[in-house]
């Protein structure tokens, strides 16, 4: 799936009010990324908050790094429906042992947010 067409569906379903998760291992990447800048956005300058999402083996490194992110940065994160929602598909997915894509979430953490 295209960059494009990843953001546009993330675009309809975090409107919806109950998203469900994904069975496509890049559009769950790229969720991640979009949640990691998301995070990251207001307080980091660089891509340093990149290198435990790059160096993650599976799917389940990854979401286990999104929740250290939120841990570390929650009182920075600002509430936002889409976001939840975009969590939700996260933690609605299964792909724990699946090979991680760094290409991917990097691609979702450069592309324009859709929580904004």
């Amino acid at each position: 799936m295209e960059a494009i067409d990843m953001y546009k569906f993330l675009d309809k379903e975090s409107n919806k009010e109950k998203p469900s998760g994904t069975k496509d291992i890049e559009l769950y990447y790229f969720i991640c990324g979009q949640l990691a800048r998301y995070m990251t956005h207001n307080n980091e300058k660089t891509y340093a908050k990149t290198t435990p999402f790059l160096n993650a083996k599976t799917g389940k490194e990854t979401k286990q790094e999104l929740i250290d992110l939120l841990k570390h940065k929650k009182e920075f994160i600002k509430q936002n429906d889409k976001f939840e929602r975009l969590w939700g598909m996260v933690e609605d997915s299964n792909f724990d042992d699946q090979v991680s894509l760094p290409e991917t979430f990097l691609l979702g953490y450069t592309y324009k947010n859709i929580m904004y």
